[in-house]
Order: structure tokens, then sequence, then C-alpha cells
């Protein structure tokens, strides 16, 4: 029952991710795949220990005892002398102090809950962030002048870039530059590509900070930013203000505005909008009143400036066989003013009249695409945050500078988006899944010991997995993330099984006539070695994951981190916590006389 039960609370973690798997995004469909082979691995290990197992053993592996067939290799005999010195060190030492936190028993609690209490008050002021790890294998910084600017200019700067990451960047593999595109030649970017992680001289966060020192060598009027990472399209911009306005003039104000504010705050970097202010163009103004005056539609006037500009396929001459399209249009000298439009004439019901008598003609920008949510235009500003501030502070210093900096127009909400709220979503999801899961858990516990004080006991000490976890990432120095969430979600149904191991023995024990203290103290001596077995296992095999650093495998190093951190902790704690709760909450049992009787005929 130990090991089945052992085994379901870990499998029924992972159950509730099943009714949340929408919720979570693209961390869903991440570990979507981890999830399953987790459970169906489980389920297999539990058959093979019920069925397959005790099977071998039995044929395999007769059960004899050291006095009954002793060891006659001096190596072993030295080997297994080496191991047991420390262990039964270790034991003795935990003897008198578990016997000495049951004669404390109020002062043990004390001690534990205020560990977590600590634990819990450093949570504050770490680092918390949507992804972590994943480091990028190249660099791409983008380059983008004003509109209009010619592609020489372009591609002077792009140059000094180009020299720049030449002369700062070490160990790079190779350097494309791609200087204007097929719309625009007032942009260009520079890809660098990095060698493996382990040949490395110089990180993408490397490159990106010195890169970044020199932005400022560029003209004012010149946008430097960086192209997002695997892990940053996977999660979005830190910072994400959603400008919305039936006026798309209004939004684009605002939205410049808000860039000047992010590019003012030193947390905040390389601030972008995703909608441009347009392309130049021509816009052709029919006063209607005056055309129909001359007896002109708009739609003649429309297709007279289109075939005048672009030409009209005339006839087709043919010859040999094939067939030539003739355009008529205007001559390139005849189009390459404002005025040249004004002079095309159009056909009216009195003759021919030229457009200027109806129509004005007017420079202006044309935007390349509108973006809408909820039939309201939007206008998007992202960023990202360069320090180890939390988005969330973050986030207040922007609403405070913005609030300070201008007044937003009526007609026009900002709403902020971003990782932040991504967080603050999963982060629901997440406890959610938790609270299903302890459920699941406790309803396990229950079945198996056929009561409610013993797997309440159990659960109290899943809290206790905070202290490690928090330990670890602060002496490491990393950063909290939504991966670890799984981790912990994971923890909440490792950390119970060294509790079933103590309950279990505990009872038995109990059962045999053992006294409440007694029984606590020797269930937990004799379950040093197992607990200390099932522990070691598992923190040993999740070691390489939380050395992966490089590559995709590191987005999955929290989890590791987690477990590892949680794990040691709760082990620790759930050695002294549970022995001392269960005598607490336990009552002696009353044995009946023929119980008795049995016992001290056992005994003596």
């Amino acid at each position: 029952m130990s090991v089945l039960s052992g085994n379901l609370t870990t499998i029924c973690v992972f159950i509730p991710f099943l009714f949340f798997m929408s919720k979570l995004g693209i961390m869903g469909q991440m570990f979507k795949g981890i999830i399953f082979t987790i459970v169906i691995a489980l389920v297999s290990s539990l058959f093979v220990a019920i069925f397959l197992v005790p099977v071998l053993a039995g044929h395999f592996l007769p059960l004899t005892n050291r006095k009954e067939k002793p060891i006659k290799s001096r190596f072993l005999i030295r080997l297994y002398a080496a191991f047991d010195v420390p262990m039964n060190a270790l034991t003795k030492w935990y003897r008198r102090a578990l016997q000495s936190a049951l004669n404390h028993r109020k002062a043990a609690l004390l001690i534990c809950v205020c560990a977590l209490v600590i634990a819990l008050a450093f949570i504050p002021t770490m680092h918390i962030q949507m992804m972590t790890g994943g480091g990028d294998d190249s660099v791409t910084v983008n380059l983008r002048y004003p509109i209009g600017t010619k592609l020489s200019e372009t591609r002077a700067g792009l140059e000094q870039l180009e020299q720049i990451i030449r002369d700062e960047v070490k160990g790079y593999k190779t350097i494309i530059t791609t200087a204007g595109s097929t719309t625009s030649s007032y942009s260009g970017s520079i890809q660098i590509q990095l060698p493996k992680s382990d040949e490395r001289i110089d990180t993408a966060e490397t490159i990106q900070q010195k890169l970044r020192a020199h932005f400022t060598d560029f003209p004012a009027d010149a946008r430097l930013s960086f192209r997002q990472g695997m892990a940053r399209q996977m999660t979005g911009s830190d910072l994400v203000l959603a400008v919305h306005s039936d006026s798309l003039d209004l939004a684009m104000q605002v939205a410049n505005q808000i860039e000047e504010v992010m590019n003012s705050i030193d947390d905040i970097g390389e601030p972008s909008i995703d909608t441009d202010e347009g392309l130049p163009e021509v816009e052709v103004v029919i006063d209607r009143q005056r055309a129909y005056a001359f007896g002109v539609d708009v739609t003649t006037v429309a297709k007279e400036i289109n075939y005048a500009i672009n030409g009209v396929t005339a006839t087709t001459y043919r010859e040999n066989g094939k067939e030539y399209s003739v355009k008529v249009m205007y001559q390139p000298n005849d189009m390459q003013k404002m005025m040249d439009l004004e002079r095309i004439f159009v056909k009216g019901s009195n003759g021919m009249v030229n457009v200027s008598n109806f129509a004005v003609v007017k420079k202006g920008l044309g935007p390349t695409s509108i973006k809408r949510e909820n039939q309201t235009r939007v206008v998007k500003v992202s960023a990202d945050i360069l320090t180890e501030k939390n988005a969330s502070v973050v986030e207040e210093e922007l609403k405070e500078a913005i609030a300070s900096s201008f007044i937003i127009p009526e007609g026009v909400t900002i709403s902020y988006e971003g990782s932040l709220k991504n967080m603050k979503e999963q982060g629901g999801a997440y406890l959610s899944i938790i609270f299903m899961a302890i459920l699941l858990v406790f309803g396990v516990m229950a079945g198996t010991y056929e009561n409610f004080k013993a797997p309440l006991i159990n659960l109290c000490t899943i809290p206790f997995m905070i202290i490690g976890v928090v330990a670890i990432y602060k002496i490491t120095g990393q950063a909290i993330s939504m991966v670890s969430a799984i981790g912990l979600i994971m923890l909440v149904g490792i950390v119970v099984n060294n509790g079933i191991i103590l309950v279990d023995y505990t009872s038995l024990l109990i059962d045999r006539g053992y006294g409440l203290k007694e029984a606590c103290l020797e269930a937990g001596c004799s379950r040093l070695r197992p607990v200390l077995m099932t522990t070691l296992t598992t923190v040993l095999g999740m070691l390489p994951m939380c050395f992966a650093s490089g590559g995709s495998s590191a987005m999955v190093q929290p989890i590791g981190v987690a477990v590892v951190g949680g794990l040691t902790s709760s082990t620790f704690v759930t050695l002294f916590f549970i022995p001392v709760l269960y005598s607490l909450v336990m009552k002696q049992k009353k044995m009946n006389k023929s119980h008795l009787q049995i016992v001290l005929t056992e005994e003596n």
C-alpha cells in the first residue's frame, strides 16, 4: 500500500494539468509531452515494482542475512564498513535530535514555522519573470532610419554597426548584414551567429549589453533594437501597452509619447511601436460638386489617373505566333512632380477637363497596416526590462511617469499587457492546479490510511518545500519563472512520499503496542535509510537537469532546480516535523487484553 500510495500521489498531481492546459498557453503546449511521459513512466514502474520485482527477487535473490551467509570478500567487507560508519553515525545523531524534538515538541514546531515564514518573506525580494533559460544561438540587431532615407545612408550605418561588432564581440561564428528590403530602403539588420554553447566566449546577453552601449554613437533619428529571441517570441515582451482609439492619428500620437517616456526610464530598453506612421503618398482630393458641374464622375477621374501613371493595355501586337501587350501611359518626364497630376485631362460632358479645375493634390503618409481589437484601432508599444527589477515594479514606475508626463486625450484608452498580465493569468491557473493536486493527493492518502488525521499530517509538510526552493534560487541567483511552477506542482506529489513512509510505519508500531512517542522515535530511526534513499535518488536524478545551462535544454532547468531545493528542505523538515506533529495529533490506541498478552509473550 505504501508503494501504491507513493506512486499515485505523484501521478495525481499531473491530472489537473489536463483541465487547465488551454489556460497555460504556450507553456501548456511545451510541457504536455513531458507530463504524459512522466505519467506513463510512473504507471509502468508501479507495475514493475508490484509484479516483476517480487518474482525476480524470489527466484534470483533468496532471502538471507549476514549471519547465515557472511561476506567473504575483503574488499566488499571494507566497502560495506565504509558505508556503514557514516550511516550509523548519522542514525545516532538523528536519534538524539529527534528525541530532543519529541521532548520539546512546541519548540520544534515553532522553529519549523519560523523557517517557513522567513522563506515566505524573501519571495517579494526575488526576481520573477515569465521564462528563464534557453539562451539564443544568434543575436539580431535592427537599424531603422526615418522613412525616405536613401539606401546608401542605411548601408553606411550598417557598416558602422558591423565594425563595432567585429571590434567588441568575441567568439562569434558568422555575421550576416542585410541592407534594405523590397519595400523599404531605410532599414536593415545584422545577424550574429554564435557557436555551440560550450564553445562561446560571449553569450547572447553579453553581446546585447556590449552593443547597447554604442547605440548613442548613431544619430538621434536612428532606431536600434534587438530582434526577440526564441524564449521572448514564446512569451512576448516584458511590457506591452495597447493604445485603443477610433482615430489612428490620435493613437499614434499617444504611442509616440509613451515611447518617449519609456526611453527616459533606465530600466526599460529599446521600446518599439508595432505600427509604422506610413509611407509617403499623394492624395487627390476631389470636389464632387465642381466635378459634377463639369460633367465628370469620380470613377472616371480615378481610372484616368491610374491609366496615366500605371498605363493601360490599348491593343495586342501579334507577330510570328507571339503576342505583345501595348501599354499607353504618360512619359517619365511627365510623372516626376506633383503638379503633373493636376495637368491630367479627364473627359467630361462638354469635352476634356483639367484635373486642377475640380481637385487638389496633397502630400501625406499612408498607413502600411491598420490593426483592430474589438472593432477599435489599436497601436501597441512594447519594450523589455533590462535590469533585475520585476515587471510589476517597472510597470508601476511607467504608470507614474506617463501620468506626470502628459494627459491622455479623450477617446483614447491604454491597457497594460505583456509578461505581467500573462504571469497573473497563468499564476491563477497554477494555483488552481496545485489546489486540485492537493485534494487528489489527500484523497489517495485518506483511502490508504482509512482515516483523515494521518493524511492531514502529511499535507502539512507540503508548504515547507518553499524553504528549499527560495534558498536554492537565492544561492544560485536565478529568477523564478512560470517553468519553476511545474517543479512546485511535481513537489506536491513527491514530498508526501517520505511522510507516507514515516506515518505508515509509525501506525504499524503503535498497532504492535509501542507508546506514542516511542513509536515516533523508532519509526523515524528505522525509516531514516529508506527516506534518504528515495530523496537522494530523486535529487541525484534531477542534478543533470540543474546544470543544463545551454541551448533549449536550459528552458527546463528551473524544474530541476525547484525539485532539488524543495525536496531537500521538505525531507529535512519531514524527519522532525512529522514525528512531532504525529505525537501531538494522534492518540494512543487502547489495546485489548488478548493483544497485550501476545505482545508480552513475544517480548518475553
